[in-house]
C-alpha cells in the first residue's frame, strides 16, 4: 500500500522555474504590442516608496522603456534616413511618447522563486481577473472619489505643495482626454473576457459579447479542484492510491474542464482588452499610493499604517459615508485573496499542457496550487455567501 507523495519545496520551485520561463518566451507567448499608458512614469512615481505599493508595482513594472516596435517597423514611420537609428527622426513619438516603466514583473506561479532568471513581460487572462477583483475592492471607486474632490468639490484639504496633487492633475487632464481608466472599458473587458460584470456595470447594459466559456470553465474548473482535493484527502485516509476510483475520473473531469477554461483565454489578445487591462493596473497601483500619501488630509488616523487598514479605512469614510474607524480590514482581504489567488491559478493553466492528464494531477496535487483554490473558495465564499464546492449554477458576477 502507498500513501500520497507531495512534492518538495525545491521541486516545485524547479517546476515554477520552468513555468516562469514559458510564461515570457517568446516563441510560445510573445509579446503583444500594447502601447504605453501616457504618464505612466508620473503615475508610478511615488509607487516604489513604500513596501506593500512596491510590491504590487513589481508583480507588473520594471525600471526600462517600453518599446513595442522593431527596428523595420521604426523605420517605415521615422523621417530618418534609412540605417539611422537617431530618435530625434522618430515620428512616431509624437503619438505614443515613450516612458520609462515597461511591462516586466514577477507574479503568480514565478513569485516562488527566489532569484527567478526571467520577468514575465506580458498580461494574460489572469491579469484581467486580477483587475477584476480590485475594482470590486473598490480601488477605482476611491479614484473617482479622490479625483473630483481635487478637480470640483474640494471638501478635502490637500496640499499642492508635493507630489500627489501633480498625481492628480495628471488623473483629470486624462480623464479629460479619454486616456485614463475609464469604467466603460473596464466593464466592456470583463464583459467580453471573463463574462462578469460588476454592480455598477450591470446598470450600464452595454451592448458586448459576453465570455460565457470562460465564466462556466472556470467555476467548473475550481468545483471539480475541490472534489478532487476531497477524493484525496479520503484516499489518503484509507490508505489508497491517487490513481484510481474517483480520483481518477475526477483528474480526466479536471483536464477537460482546463482545456475548455484554455481556449477561452483566446478572446483576451482581441480588441483593446490587453491594453485596457494594463492601463487600469496603472491606475489602480497609483490610487493605492493616493490612499496612502493622502491619509492625513482625507482624516485617516495615523495609526493605520498597514494597507488593509489605511485603504478599507478610506473606502468606509469616502464611499460608504461611515467614520474612518468603522472600516473592515477583512473586506479588502478577501477581495485581494480573489484577486492573487485567482490570477496565479489561471497563470498556471495558461502555460501548462492542459491535454496532459498526468501532468495537469501533478499540478493540482502540489500543496501551493491546493492552498490557491482553498484560499479563493473560502474568500468567494466570504463575499457572496456561494460555496464554489457545491454549487456553480448561481454566479454572483456573471454578466
Amino acid at each position: 500500500m502507498t500513501t500520497i507523495t507531495t512534492k518538495t519545496r525545491e521541486e516545485y520551485l524547479a517546476e515554477l522555474a520552468v513555468l516562469g520561463g514559458k510564461l515570457i518566451d517568446r516563441a510560445v507567448f510573445p509579446r503583444l504590442k500594447v502601447p504605453p499608458v501616457p504618464c505612466t512614469d508620473l503615475l508610478l512615481a511615488q509607487a516604489t516608496d513604500d513596501p506593500e505599493i512596491k510590491a504590487f508595482h513589481d508583480q507588473y513594472f520594471d525600471h526600462f522603456p517600453h518599446r513595442i516596435f522593431t527596428p523595420e517597423e521604426i523605420q517605415n514611420f521615422s523621417c530618418a534616413p534609412r540605417g539611422s537609428d537617431d530618435i530625434r527622426f522618430n515620428g512616431a513619438l509624437e503619438c505614443l511618447p515613450p516612458g520609462c516603466t515597461t511591462l516586466r514583473g514577477i507574479r503568480g506561479s514565478a513569485a516562488y522563486i527566489d532569484t527567478p532568471p526571467t520577468k514575465i513581460r506580458r498580461l494574460f487572462m489572469g491579469d484581467l481577473l486580477f483587475v477584476y477583483w480590485l475594482d470590486r475592492m473598490g480601488v477605482f471607486e476611491i479614484f473617482a472619489k479622490l479625483v473630483n474632490d481635487y478637480a470640483i468639490e474640494g471638501k478635502y484639504p490637500i496640499d499642492s505643495n508635493n507630489m500627489s496633487p501633480v498625481t492628480m492633475e495628471v488623473m483629470v487632464r486624462q480623464l479629460q482626454m479619454g486616456l485614463a481608466s475609464l469604467i466603460r472599458d473596464r466593464v466592456s473587458t470583463y464583459r467580453r473576457c471573463l463574462g462578469w460584470t460588476t454592480p455598477i456595470g450591470r446598470k450600464m447594459e452595454l451592448q458586448t459579447e459576453v465570455n460565457t466559456a470562460f465564466t462556466g470553465q472556470f467555476h467548473q474548473f475550481l468545483k471539480t479542484a475541490l472534489e478532487y482535493y476531497k477524493d484525496l484527502r479520503l484516499a489518503e485516509a484509507i490508505r489508497q492510491t491517487t490513481g484510481g476510483g474517483a480520483s481518477a475520473a475526477t483528474r480526466v473531469a479536471a483536464a477537460e474542464a482546463l482545456q475548455l477554461l484554455k481556449e477561452s483565454f483566446r478572446v483576451f489578445g482581441y480588441g483593446r482588452n490587453n491594453y485596457n487591462t494594463l492601463n487600469a493596473i496603472v491606475y489602480a497601483i497609483a490610487t493605492l499610493n493616493l490612499v496612502r500619501t493622502l491619509r492625513d488630509d482625507i482624516g485617516i488616523p495615523s495609526t493605520y499604517t498597514k494597507l488593509s487598514q489605511y485603504f478599507s479605512s478610506a473606502y468606509a469614510k469616502l464611499i460608504e459615508g461611515k467614520s474612518a474607524s468603522e472600516y473592515k480590514p477583512n473586506r479588502y482581504l478577501l477581495h485581494l485573496d480573489c484577486a492573487e489567488k485567482g490570477r496565479d491559478l489561471l497563470l498556471g493553466i495558461e502555460a501548462m499542457e492542459t491535454d496532459d492528464v498526468d501532468a495537469v494531477g501533478t499540478w493540482l496535487e502540489n500543496k501551493i496550487v491546493e492552498e490557491k483554490v482553498e484560499t479563493y473558495r473560502k474568500a468567494y465564499r466570504d463575499l457572496t455567501k456561494i460555496d464554489l464546492a457545491e454549487s456553480i449554477d448561481t454566479i454572483e458576477q456573471q454578466a
